[in-house]
């Protein structure tokens, strides 16, 4: 696609209001985000700055609620452009100012269930890199590749949980 540019950008689960001012900055610079996939943000250039962009974070349990929550914000100018996991991104042209995670509480339900997630990809991934000696009692031996592959996945777990750990505990100062 001519016009389309990639940025590699990583935003951990808990920095969604710097993932948000990042596309925000780059709409203002004439980059207007299209689409997200892992660490990779595609832009479409354009003649002038674009829209304002929000993310939120939700999960549905039916597919009813999610049209519903999507009619809702189309009610209020936003258009949803794009979903990554439970990462919803909207645009608007209007000067709305609204925030989807603007309350400290919504904030904090938010992080326990993220934490909740990386909990468990964690124990996943460890398990996967030691299930194999366990199961089949194969000798640890110190296979490079395989400790840098499962190595990487469970430091940036650990960083996310790190992170909403630290995240946790300063809006719960907040709140108190």
């Amino acid at each position: 696609m001519k016009g389309v540019i990639k940025k590699f950008k990583y935003f951990g689960l808990c920095d969604l209001e710097k993932e948000e001012a990042y596309l925000n900055k780059m709409s203002q610079n004439g980059f207007e985000f299209i689409e997200r996939c892992n660490f990779i943000y595609k832009f479409k250039k354009l003649n002038g700055p674009g829209g304002t962009f929000r993310i939120d974070y939700r999960t549905f349990n039916d597919y009813k609620s999610y049209i519903d929550y999507i009619r809702f914000l189309n009610e209020l100018d936003y258009e949803k452009i794009d979903r990554y996991n439970d990462l919803y991104y909207f645009k608007t042209l209007n000067n709305t100012n609204i925030h989807f995670l603007s309350e400290p509480q919504s904030k904090i339900d938010i992080l326990k269930k993220l934490f909740k997630i990386n909990t468990r990809t964690l124990i996943i991934i460890l398990l996967c890199y030691i299930s194999p000696f366990i199961l089949w009692s194969v000798p640890i031996a110190l296979d490079w590749s395989s400790l840098l592959y499962w190595g990487f996945f469970c430091a940036l777990t650990l960083y996310n949980i790190f992170n909403i750990i630290k995240k946790y505990l300063r809006l719960k100062k907040e709140i108190y």
